[in-house]
C-alpha cells in the first residue's frame, strides 16, 4: 500500500502500482481527512484499513468524520472517538451525523 501526494492535500491509494482509491487531507491545525474513496472493483479487501494506517505514517496523527454507516462502523473499529474538548473545538463543524473519530 502506498499513499502519494499530488499537491498538498490530495492522494492517490495505490497498490501494487495500481490506483486503487484517492483522499483529500487538511493539513492545516491538526491534520483532517476530509475524504477518503476506494474504487468499487478494489473494496472489501482491506485497502481502506490499509490505506487509513499509512496515511498516519505520512501526516501523523488525524481526525476523520463519515457520512455514511459503512464507515462509522469502520471507524469505530479502528479509532476512537474524539474528547469532548476537540469536538468543541472543531469536531462539530466536521461531524457529518455519525461521530469524529481521531488517531490520538
Amino acid at each position: 500500500m502506498k499513499i502519494e501526494f499530488a499537491g498538498n492535500s490530495t492522494f492517490k491509494i495505490l497498490k501494487d502500482e495500481k490506483i486503487v482509491g484517492f483522499g483529500n487531507v487538511d493539513q492545516d491545525d491538526f491534520p483532517h481527512v476530509e475524504s477518503i474513496e476506494i474504487l468499487n472493483k478494489y473494496r472489501n479487501h482491506g485497502y481502506n484499513t490499509q490505506a487509513l494506517f499509512e496515511l498516519q505514517k505520512i501526516v501523523g496523527d488525524y481526525t476523520i468524520a463519515q457520512d455514511n454507516p459503512d464507515a462509522a462502523r469502520l471507524y469505530n473499529r479502528l479509532f476512537d472517538e474524539v474528547d469532548q474538548e476537540r469536538y468543541s473545538k472543531y469536531g462539530f463543524a466536521i461531524d457529518c451525523g455519525f461521530g469524529v473519530f481521531t488517531t490520538v
